[in-house]
């Protein structure tokens, strides 16, 4: 993950917190649902690096999104469909 979004040039190694970091930091937070405050004391970073790097990650991720993630068809499966187990709790009205 690391290496695919250094090459697409969404995010970049910094003097002090390389890409790997970043990622680490913003997963962690999401994973865990983590304040700010309990990341400084965990990365020993300070809480407005937390957050530059946590909303950096997060819109690189935004950016990628389309690459990754496909809109479901509307359409009704076949098997569906065709069998009266369940079709009629699906039925249009």
């Amino acid at each position: 993950m690391a290496q695919f979004l250094r090459d697409s040039y969404q995010l970049q190694d910094t003097f002090h917190v390389p890409v790997e970091e970043q990622l680490a930091m913003c997963f962690h937070i999401l994973g865990h649902k983590l304040k700010n405050r309990v990341m400084r004391v965990d990365f020993m970073r300070s809480g407005e690096t937390i957050s530059r790097y946590f909303n950096k990650v997060l819109g690189a991720i935004c950016v990628l999104r389309d690459e990754f993630l496909t809109q479901a068809s509307n359409a009704t499966p076949v098997e569906v469909e065709s069998s009266t187990v369940w079709y009629p709790y699906f039925a249009v009205k």
